[in-house]
């Protein structure tokens, strides 16, 4: 048995010892790892990113909305502070009373270590003073009335994150 399982090559002359159905077990079962690696952070990805975003196009009910406060949300991160904008809006939900909550603009209520670009999303809306009634598109979740964003699409950079798990 040792001798058909030998996990080392010698030379001898003109033949090397080993086993080559040991290496052929390692090497079937390091590429396997690779191959769940992949499956694993593709799975990931598409839970994380694709399946939020597809149901914000397509099943989120839009209605219009109106701006009541607006602020930037600072949390600690590894390089610094992250930055992200919050609105606080109102919306009627399928001609029910107002609805009042806090919104992160978009279903992934994404940070940026850019406190600018967290304020020129903010810079984009006014807030809601007395008649002014400054409206918007928002849209939000059917099951989850108090989930609403106010940007819809697909973020481009999220489909060159598909070639690393591709690559596995």
């Amino acid at each position: 048995m040792a001798r058909l399982l030998r996990y080392y090559g010698k030379k001898r002359g003109h033949r090397r010892t080993g086993s080559p159905k040991l290496a052929s077990v390692g090497e079937g079962g390091f590429f396997a790892a690779l191959l769940l690696l992949g499956c694993a952070g593709l799975i990931w990805l598409i839970t994380t990113f694709i399946v939020p975003e597809w149901r914000v196009n397509q099943e989120f009910v839009e209605a219009t909305c109106w701006v009541l406060a607006k602020r930037i949300d600072e949390k600690p991160g590894k390089d610094g502070a992250l930055y992200g904008p919050v609105l606080t809006v109102r919306y009627s939900v399928a001609g029910k009373a107002p609805v009042e909550t806090e919104s992160h603009y978009e279903v992934h209520e994404a940070y940026s270590s850019s406190r600018d670009s967290a304020k020129a999303i903010l810079d984009k809306f006014e807030i809601d003073v007395q008649g002014r009634k400054n409206r918007y598109p928002c849209w939000y979740d059917p099951v989850n009335p108090r989930l609403v964003v106010l940007a819809l699409g697909y973020p481009w950079w999220v489909w060159p994150l598909f070639t690393i798990p591709g690559s596995f």
